[in-house]
C-alpha cells in the first residue's frame, strides 16, 4: 500500500511539473532603426514550445500573435515597419500548457543611427594599430544582425562619375535602381556578384555591382556625417572566378550629390549633360578617395591601389589624379585591413595597421573640407566574385565637454598628436590630469583643427612659468594653407598658473562646410613656460582679427609702387614711394581714402619698370574681418601669365565701388604683386618675387559723401571706471603693467589703439575684485604713441602710452 501511494505521488509531482507554463523572459532590449525593430530578450525557460510575438503602434496588445518562432531563442526581427513611428512590443513564452506573462516594451523606429554601448565595449576583433592616440569610436557596423541597418546605408548605388555620364538617371531619380546582391553571415557582409545576381545589371553591357554606400542621390540623405575627418578601417577579403570580367573590389569615398558642384572646381561653370553646373571645390582638393580598387584575381593580384582624383578642366573634362599609389599585397583571398587618416591637412593610407602612403603638405592640401560618400562595393560580368566585410569603423578624436580642441590636456601619452611642434609632453608641466606642454625659449605647439564656419570660438588656456606667451589662431585657405586672417594675444606669464581667453571667428565656407583654423602658442621669451587645458569652445563676442602680413621673400625687390592716388573718394589719398618694402611687405598709415557706403572712387596706381614680369591683384576687406578671401574682395587684377606685362601693370586705372553692405569704420586695401611665371598666392601666401602694400580705408554711412571723421578720437561713450586706473613705466619698452582697482569680478577687455584708432593688440582678462594688475608684452609693437583701453562692468578707462 505504501508503495502504491508513492507511486501515485510521483505521477502527480510530474503531472504537475509537466503541466507547468514556461518562465517568462526577461531583459527584453529593442533596437528601431527605419526598415526593422530587433528584439533581444533572455531566455528564462526550459520547457517552452516556441515564443509568441505581439507587436502595434497603439499599446494595446494585438489578439493574436503578429509572429510565432521555435524554443531556445533571444532573438527576433521585425521586417516590415514605417519609419519614425512608436511601436510597442509584447514578447511571451508558451507550451502546451499555456503561455508566460509578457514582457513589454516600447521603440521608436528612428532613421538616426545610435552607437550600441554593448557591442562598442566588447568588439569581437580589434581595430589595427593604426588608430590615432586618442581617437574614439564614433560610428560603425559589424555586421552581426541578420538584416542590413538601413539608418546607415542605402543600397542605391549611384555616383559623382555615374551622375556626370547620365548612367541610369531616370532609375536614380525614380529610386528604381537595381539593387544589390548580398548575404549577412551574422558576424559579416557578403557583396555578390554572377550570372543570376543581382538581377539586373547596372550598366548595358551587362556589368553589375552591389554596393551600399552612406549617401543617397535620389533623397538627398546624408546618413554619416564626416565632414570633420577621422581615421577609417574596414576588415576585408574577396574571392572570384577565373571566368568574371570587368572585376572591381572597391572602398571608397566620393563627393555627394545631388549634382556635380564638387566635381566642377571652385570658379568654373560648364554644362553637363544635365544642364549648367558651377563648381564650389577649389582646384587641388580631392573629389574622390579609392582606399583601394582591386580589379585583378584575388588569388594571384599582388597590389591594391590606392588613388585621390581631383583635377577637373573648366569645360568639366577629368584631368587626371591628384596622387595614386600602389601598395604591395598578395593573396586578398585572406583578411586584411585597410585603414585612412583623413585630418584638415593629410591623408594617409594604412595596410594591418602601417603606414604606407601620405600626402600632408601645408602648402598643398588636399583633404576635403566636408562630408563624403563612403562605398563598399563589388563590380563584375560573366560570373562570380564576393567582397566580405567583417566590420567598417570610423575613429574621430572627441568634442568633451564643448572643447572642439583635441588632447588640450596632454593627456594622448607622450605624443603630441595631432599637435605639431617643438613642444614636449611633460609630467611637470601640468596643471591638471596626468601632464602638460613644456615650451622653453623659440618653442612652438601646433593644431590644426576642423571647426563649423562662421562662428564665434574662444580659444581658453592656462599658462605658467617665466617669460612670455603669444597665442595666435588663424584663418587657413583650402589647398594653399594660407592664412586668411590672424587673432593674435601676446601676454607675459607668471610663475603661478592663469587662465587666458582669446576670442576669434571661423571664416566662412560654402554651406556647412568645416574650416580649417590653426593655433599656435610660441614662447617668445627666455625662460620656460608650461601650457595646460586648452580648449576651443563656441561662444565670445568673435575678437578682433589683425592682417596677415604677406612677406615677399628674397628676390625680386625693383617691384614696387612709385605712386597711388585716389580721385572721387569723399577724401582723396596720395602716396608717393621710391624703395622697396622691407621684406616685401609695407603698410601706409599717413593718409587713407575715406569713401561711402555704395559709392565709387577711381584709383590711380604707378609701379617700378621691373614689375613688368609680375601679375596684380587688389583687395579691399570690405566685411571689416581681416581677410581679403570673402566674396566681392577681389576688386580687380591685372596681368597675364607667363608674359612681359608692361601695358597693363605699369600704370593702372581703376574705378573701385563700395558695396552698400560694406561695414562702417576703419579697414584695409591691400596691393599684392606676383611673379608671372609662378601660381598666384593669394592675399596672404608666403611667396617668392612677391610684393604686398596695405593702404588705410574709412568707410562712411552712405550718403555722406566718404567726409573723413577727425582722427584720433576716443569714443565718445568713454567714462573712468571706479578706483584706480594706471599703467607704468610709461614710456616703457618690452612690457608695461596696467594697476586697475575694482569694487566687483568682471571679465573685461585690454585694448592698445595706435593714433588712428586702430586696435595694435587685444587681450582678454579677469578682473577681480580689489586691486589687480596686468602684465603686457609690446615685443614687436613700433615705437610711438598709443592708447591704453581698459573695457569692464560696460565702462572704459584709458591712459595714454608711449612705446620707445
Amino acid at each position: 500500500m505504501k508503495k502504491l501511494l508513492f507511486f501515485i505521488s510521483f505521477l502527480l509531482v510530474a503531472v504537475t511539473s509537466i503541466a507547468q507554463t514556461p518562465a517568462a523572459p526577461t531583459a527584453l532590449k529593442l533596437t528601431g532603426t527605419r526598415s526593422w525593430i530587433r528584439l533581444n530578450w533572455t531566455d528564462n525557460a526550459a520547457n517552452e514550445q516556441g515564443y509568441r510575438i505581439y507587436w502595434s503602434t497603439a499599446n494595446v496588445k494585438p489578439g493574436t500573435p503578429n509572429a510565432t518562432i521555435g524554443a531556445n531563442t533571444g532573438r527576433y526581427y521585425i521586417s516590415t515597419v514605417n519609419a519614425l513611428t512608436d511601436y510597442y512590443v509584447w514578447v511571451e513564452a508558451y507550451n502546451a500548457s499555456g503561455a508566460s506573462s509578457a514582457l513589454t516594451g516600447m521603440v521608436n523606429t528612428t532613421k538616426a543611427w545610435v552607437l550600441d554601448p554593448a557591442e562598442t565595449g566588447s568588439l569581437s576583433i580589434p581595430s589595427s594599430a593604426a588608430v590615432p592616440a586618442g581617437m574614439q569610436l564614433y560610428w560603425h557596423d559589424e555586421f552581426n544582425d541578420a538584416l542590413l541597418n538601413r539608418n546607415k546605408w542605402s543600397t542605391n548605388y549611384y555616383s559623382t562619375i555615374d551622375y556626370r555620364d547620365t548612367t541610369n538617371l531616370t532609375k536614380m531619380q525614380t529610386n528604381t535602381l537595381p539593387q544589390p546582391a548580398y548575404r549577412m553571415t551574422g558576424s559579416s557582409i557578403q557583396l555578390l556578384v554572377s550570372a543570376a545576381a543581382p538581377a539586373q545589371a547596372f550598366w548595358p553591357n551587362g556589368r553589375k555591382v552591389s554596393s551600399i554606400q552612406t549617401y543617397d542621390w535620389q533623397s538627398n540623405e546624408n546618413y554619416l556625417d564626416n565632414k570633420r575627418g577621422g581615421y577609417y578601417e574596414i576588415r576585408v577579403r574577396r574571392s572570384n572566378t577565373t571566368q568574371v570580367t570587368n572585376l572591381n573590389a572597391a572602398y571608397w569615398f566620393d563627393s555627394p550629390g545631388p549634382d556635380l558642384k564638387y566635381y566642377a572646381e571652385l570658379g568654373n561653370t560648364f554644362t553637363s549633360k544635365t544642364g549648367p553646373v558651377t563648381g564650389v571645390r577649389p582646384r587641388g582638393q580631392v573629389f574622390e578617395i579609392d582606399v583601394f580598387e582591386q580589379g585583378d584575381n584575388a588569388a594571384t593580384s599582388t597590389i591594391t591601389p590606392f588613388t585621390i582624383h581631383g583635377n577637373v578642366a573648366a569645360d568639366g573634362t577629368f584631368q587626371g589624379n591628384l596622387g595614386t599609389y600602389n601598395a604591395t599585397l598578395t593573396n586578398q583571398t585572406s583578411w586584411a585591413t585597410h585603414g585612412m587618416l583623413w585630418t584638415p591637412t593629410s591623408i594617409k593610407y594604412y595596410i594591418n595597421g602601417a603606414l604606407k602612403k601620405e600626402w600632408s603638405g601645408k602648402t598643398d592640401i588636399k583633404s576635403a573640407n566636408h562630408f563624403m560618400n563612403v562605398f563598399l562595393g563589388i563590380y563584375g560580368a560573366g560570373d562570380s566574385a564576393s567582397m566580405e566585410v567583417d566590420f567598417i569603423r570610423g575613429y574621430q578624436w572627441p568634442v568633451v565637454n564643448g572643447n572642439e580642441l583635441p588632447n588640450g590636456g596632454a593627456e594622448y601619452g607622450t605624443q603630441l598628436l595631432p599637435w605639431e611642434g617643438t613642444a614636449t609632453v611633460s609630467a611637470t608641466a601640468q596643471r591638471s590630469g596626468s601632464n602638460g606642454f613644456a615650451l622653453t625659449a623659440g618653442q612652438t605647439l601646433t593644431q590644426y583643427v576642423y571647426l563649423d564656419n562662421n562662428q564665434n570660438y574662444q580659444l581658453k588656456y592656462w599658462a605658467a612659468g617665466a617669460g612670455n606667451l603669444e597665442a595666435k589662431v588663424e584663418n587657413i585657405t583650402p589647398v594653399k594653407g594660407t592664412t586668411q586672417n590672424i587673432y593674435l594675444a601676446a601676454a607675459a606669464v607668471t610663475a603661478s598658473f592663469s587662465q587666458s581667453v582669446l576670442d576669434c571667428k571661423t571664416g566662412t565656407e560654402y554651406g556647412d562646410h568645416v574650416k580649417t583654423v590653426k593655433v599656435t602658442f610660441t614662447n617668445t621669451g627666455t625662460g620656460l613656460i608650461k601650457l595646460d587645458d586648452i580648449a576651443l569652445e563656441k561662444g565670445g563676442t568673435g575678437g578682433s582679427a589683425s592682417y596677415c602680413t604677406a612677406s615677399g621673400g628674397t628676390h625680386a625687390t625693383d617691384r614696387y609702387i612709385t605712386s597711388l592716388t585716389s580721385t572721387g573718394a569723399g577724401h582723396n589719398i596720395s602716396y608717393s614711394n621710391s624703395a622697396y618694402p622691407a621684406n616685401g611687405y609695407g603698410y601706409y598709415t599717413a593718409d587713407s581714402i575715406a569713401a561711402a557706403q555704395g559709392n565709387s572712387f577711381t584709383l590711380n596706381m604707378t609701379n617700378s619698370n621691373n614689375t613688368k614680369w609680375s601679375r596684380v591683384n587688389v583687395y579691399a576687406d570690405w566685411n571689416g574681418n581681416g581677410s581679403f578671401t570673402d566674396a566681392g574682395e577681389t576688386l580687380f587684377t591685372a596681368g597675364n601669365a607667363s608674359q612681359d606685362n608692361s601695358a597693363t601693370v605699369l600704370n593702372i586705372s581703376r574705378t573701385v565701388s563700395v558695396p552698400a553692405s560694406a561695414v562702417t569704420g576703419n579697414t584695409r586695401m591691400r596691393v599684392r604683386f606676383y611673379d608671372a611665371w609662378n601660381t598666384d598666392p593669394g592675399p596672404c601666401g608666403q611667396a617668392d618675387y612677391t610684393t604686398a602694400h596695405d593702404f588705410k580705408l574709412r568707410i562712411t554711412p552712405a550718403g555722406g559723401g566718404g567726409a573723413l571723421a577727425v582722427a584720433h578720437t576716443m569714443p565718445a561713450e568713454e567714462q573712468k571706471t571706479e578706483g584706480i586706473f594706471s599703467i607704468y613705466p610709461n614710456p616703457a619698452s618690452g612690457q608695461f603693467t596696467v594697476k586697475h582697482e575694482s569694487t566687483a569680478a568682471a571679465q573685461g577687455r585690454l585694448n592698445i589703439l595706435n593714433m588712428a584708432g586702430e586696435t595694435v593688440q587685444r587681450r582678454d582678462v579677469r578682473v577681480e575684485k580689489g586691486m589687480n594688475r596686468f602684465t603686457v608684452s609690446i615685443a614687436g609693437i613700433p615705437a610711438g604713441i598709443y592708447v591704453v583701453v581698459l573695457e569692464a562692468h560696460n565702462r572704459k578707462s584709458t591712459q595714454k602710452l608711449t612705446i620707445r
